[in-house]
């Protein structure tokens, strides 16, 4: 319809904004799209030595192609820049799958396996490392847009697994694409240290539990040491929880008080007085609480020395309930940070594992080592019965 308009002379319309970025994006593409393909089929050609292994992996990118394309068209979005990125990413997660598949079934028939054989084996013998492989590429490509720090200092991320081993083979692919080396030590500790403090914070309802899952944990680990009790926080774990707190609050002052100010957002009744709490940090307190956590770092350092691992209740109780009265909920949070907060203050690799039980209700057994031990913990944790 516009283009039947008449302009005036000297005058003319051109389409812009948003289609006009859309147009740059897209003009560049599909030379690189085409470089790369021939790029992929150069390096199959290399890798196997055979076009026809080549045309094997090839095939999956015009059923995945295919799969986005009705994925869009069945979900009402387009093709646009970002879902032509995801379509790359795509093909070249279907080109790594192909590679795993039809190597390992090459290997086989080399063997002298049958075909069909030789194929289910390297579905079954493949599939995890594929699943674990792809899980990673993709929680990569998730955009961090969204992603919004509450402390940096103590921001971590973690996983759940069903199992111990299964949190290792995860642990395992993440330090590898994190290029952390393989531990050379022995699996097993040298020292196995039970922290007496922090089972003295378990309520008494759960401490028969606690303290017996903590104890037979320590004797698994213990097969060729000893078993030690220390006092993990000669000053309380509540004065190391005072510490982190302040730190912590420091931290997301420092990261968000500038837009608290600015927005003067409407928190709800538990959010608002610890950010009220966080603007109110002085630099006093920042730098004792900075001097304070030296000697915990160079405590915990110097207990988790060498292939030890300490080993302490998770949490001091069950799971609160939902409807607990937010009181309970502060009570409650203050006393399970009273033992979650070493870790974090330390820099140290932590697993939580569901060891005892009361009423049903699962409690967790911790176990910590020292900094940058995270593969030897992962592998301890997956050698225990």
């Amino acid at each position: 319809a516009v283009g039947k308009v008449a302009f005036p002379p000297g005058y003319r319309f051109a389409v812009s904004g948003q289609a006009e970025a859309q147009a740059e994006s897209f003009g560049g593409i599909l030379p690189a799209v085409l470089v790369a393909i021939f790029g992929i089929l150069a390096v199959l050609v290399l890798e196997f030595g055979s076009f026809r292994s080549t045309l094997i992996v090839a095939g999956v990118v015009p059923l995945g192609i295919t799969g986005a394309l009705l994925a869009l068209l069945i979900t009402g979005n387009t093709l646009s820049f970002t879902a032509i990125i995801g379509m790359i990413a795509l093909v070249g997660i279907e080109i790594k799958n192909s590679i795993l598949l039809v190597d390992f079934t090459n290997q086989l028939r080399e063997e002298g396996v049958p075909l069909q054989e030789a194929i289910e084996k390297a579905v079954e013998v493949r599939f995890l490392p594929i699943l674990l492989t792809s899980a990673t590429a993709i929680g990569g490509l998730l955009p961090l847009a969204g992603a919004c720090p509450l402390a940096p200092m103590f921001d971590t991320v973690g996983w759940f697994a069903r199992d111990a081993h299964m949190l290792a083979r995860v642990g395992t692919v993440l330090c590898d694409a994190a290029g952390v080396a393989p531990e050379e030590h022995d699996v097993r500790p040298a020292r196995v240290l039970v922290a007496q403090d922090a089972l003295a914070l378990v309520v008494p309802e759960s401490r028969p539990m606690l303290e017996e899952a903590v104890q037979r944990v320590a004797s698994q680990l213990a097969s060729q040491a000893s078993v030690e009790t220390v006092t993990l926080a000669p000053e309380g774990l509540r004065a190391w929880y005072d510490v982190f707190r302040v730190l912590q609050w420091a931290d997301i002052w420092r990261t968000h008080g500038a837009w608290v100010e600015r927005v003067r957002p409407t928190f709800g009744p538990q959010i608002a007085p610890r950010f009220e709490a966080a603007s109110r940090v002085t630099a006093d307190e920042l730098r004792d609480a900075d001097q304070a956590r030296l000697h915990i770092v160079a405590r915990l350092d110097s207990l988790l020395a060498g292939d030890t691992v300490l080993v302490l209740p998770t949490v001091p109780d069950v799971a609160p309930r939902l409807a607990l009265p937010p009181a309970e909920t502060v009570a409650v949070r203050e006393q399970a940070l009273q033992l979650l907060c070493s870790a974090g203050l330390g820099g140290l690799p932590q697993i939580s594992m569901p060891m005892a039980e009361r009423d049903g209700l699962p409690m967790g057994v911790s176990l910590l080592a020292g900094r940058g031990r995270d593969r030897w913990l992962l592998e301890l944790a997956a050698s225990l019965r």
